[in-house]
């Protein structure tokens, strides 16, 4: 990232502080107020390792006139990554005790002392005397050079099979296991590097500090302190880290299909294939509260926001761990804060190499092949197909995963390809008889053209925030259907609902009313297709919808090739 940097945030200058608005709050407005966030980064570069042996073997066996298989076995050695000066994390260690616990405690003896510690957190202020919880890092205390170990199990069998069924019929199939490498998620370097955060209030963005930019870090620039601060180490602000259990992601891919030969020059084939993935990467929230404690904060489970984001007494302030947080100065943090099981970290943390998540695929492939005279082939494919995925989760609190279309799901593909060998040249009709430059410039060119057709695009992504009240796409909804030849074409219906994070009200956004969605939500919600949820509400939504995708685009592709 960037050495210093410093943002103009609409926050200060919108009609609420902590409701966004398409209509209120400007950042360079902002700005010109020297009101900002920013941040000093203090990098670091890195020398990542990774080793990969796969021994394998293979035979193609041809057991009879009719039938031939092909049989192989692989070993795969995916070794884990790692750093060559090892400065990498280790998993995070929930039991390992906190060394800041005691500075902490002492910090709510004196909150105690002056009353101010609410009675129905009393418990937590309490627990923080045995605060436990923080990374590891990697060759520090037994822990390995890399978060998880090496696995020893990734055999591979394949098997593919040709049996002629008659003359012209083929049958063919197969299955083989693959392995995926792991996603750089691996990759963290908490303590190694940092960022030092601009502290730019002190009461969850209520209040901006004056003049903040004169002295945007009063407490100086935090400095990396690699391992030494254990795990304390990057307390106040919300590290990632892989989980140890790491497992590498497999594939099972299949097919079985026919092949027909129509004429002495054409073949028509139809398969299935399909795959399974297993044990993919994903990440997960970590450092929430119980989920009796998330429905005291969403307003559709009877709870209340702002009781949740209500300030209480910061144990935290003054603290030299939390320096260069928001923590050291902080007057107050968030009833909410208090109630995670690892306060002394700021929020949701992230847990990184999860294998929860799987992908399915099935489809149906046709494809029709011409072989014509005067070196002209013709290739035509349809793939009838459906992607699904579970990956990541709607609601971390009950454990709901996301379902729902993988973003590469395209149900219908047509494709067709037309390759021509120019008739020019060293056996062709022109210029056969042609010697040496000649036969050269004029010999070995062929044109290939490329046809690619997705009668539907790829899903759209949905919003993580809202409920999908009714089919927003157009026509239908309640909006006006897709105007192709507008300057900002609208594939479905753009009229939010927007429930208030501070009152649980319901109310039209202000771009909604600008759009003509009207202000009569009171009957089957009007024209409104969409309701946007506080912060606190889990995820009503998949990632993606198949039934609202991108416009399909027409691809064609040409080239002129030379062989020498």
């Amino acid at each position: 990232g960037d050495i210093l940097s410093y943002t103009g945030n609409a926050s200060w200058t919108q009609r609420i502080y902590n409701v966004g608005e398409s209509t209120s709050g400007d950042g360079y407005a902002s700005f010109l107020l020297g009101l900002t966030s920013g941040s000093s980064n203090y990098p670091l570069f890195p020398w990542n390792k990774q080793y990969y042996y796969a021994p394998y073997v293979q035979d193609d066996w041809k057991v009879s006139r009719r039938l031939t298989l092909n049989l192989g076995l692989r070993w795969d050695f995916n070794a884990p990554q790692f750093e060559k000066w090892n400065r990498l994390n280790g998993p995070f260690d929930p039991n390992v005790a906190s060394p800041i616990a005691s500075a902490v405690a002492a910090n709510v003896t004196a909150l105690n002392a002056a009353g101010s510690i609410p009675a129905n957190l009393a418990a937590q202020y309490a627990n923080l005397a045995n605060l436990k919880g923080g990374i590891t890092f990697a060759g520090v205390n037994g822990q390995g050079r890399s978060p998880f170990a090496l696995r020893k199990t990734g055999f591979e069998p394949r098997l593919g099979l040709a049996y002629q069924l008659g003359e012209k019929l083929v049958m063919r199939g197969g299955f083989g296991l693959y392995h995926s490498n792991p996603d750089n998620s691996i990759q963290q370097t908490n303590g190694f590097s940092t960022s030092t955060s601009m502290v730019n209030s002190n009461d969850g963005g209520r209040t901006p500090i004056a003049n903040i930019l004169s002295n945007p870090y009063p407490n100086g620039i935090q400095v990396p302190t690699g391992s030494s601060l254990g795990a304390a180490t990057f307390v106040g602000q919300n590290p990632s880290w892989f989980d140890s259990g790491f497992q590498i992601p497999s594939v099972w891919s299949f097919s079985w299909g026919f092949q027909y030969q129509l004429s002495k020059s054409s073949t028509l084939e139809a398969s299935y294939v399909g795959s399974r993935s297993y044990n993919l990467n994903m990440s997960a929230d970590y450092n929430i509260p119980s989920l009796a404690v998330r429905k005291t904060c969403n307003y559709l489970e009877g709870g209340n926001a702002a009781f949740c984001n209500a300030q209480v007494p910061n144990p935290f302030k003054g603290i030299p761990a939390f320096n260069g947080t928001g923590y050291y100065t902080a007057n107050t943090v968030s009833y909410y804060q208090m109630t995670l099981p690892f306060p002394q970290f700021s929020g949701v943390l992230t847990q990184n190499g999860r294998n929860d998540s799987f992908i399915k695929y099935n489809s149906l492939q046709v494809n029709y092949n011409l072989r014509l005279r005067n070196g002209l082939n013709l290739v035509g494919n349809y793939t009838l197909a459906k992607q699904i995925e579970e990956w990541g989760f709607n609601d971390r609190f009950n454990n709901v995963y996301q379902q729902g279309p993988y973003y590469l799901d395209r149900p219908h593909v047509i494709k067709l390809t037309a390759i021509w060998e120019l008739p020019f040249g060293e056996g062709k009709k022109f210029g056969a008889g042609s010697h040496g430059v000649a036969k050269r410039v004029i010999s070995g060119w062929e044109w290939t053209t490329f046809f690619n057709d997705a009668l539907k695009g790829y899903p759209a992504n949905l919003a993580g925030n809202v409920i999908m009240l009714k089919n927003p796409q157009s026509p239908g909804g309640g909006f006006s259907g897709i105007d192709w030849k507008a300057y900002q074409v609208r594939e479905w219906n753009p009229c939010v609902l927007r429930q208030d994070v501070n009152t649980g009200a319901i109310a039209p956004t202000p771009a909604s009313i600008g759009l003509g969605c009207g202000t009569d939500y009171s009957s089957n919600w009007g024209n409104y297709a969409w309701l946007e949820t506080t912060s606190y509400a889990p995820r009503y939504t998949p990632y993606r919808s198949g039934q609202i995708r991108v416009h399909h685009a027409f691809q064609m592709d040409a080239s002129l090739l030379k062989t020498t």
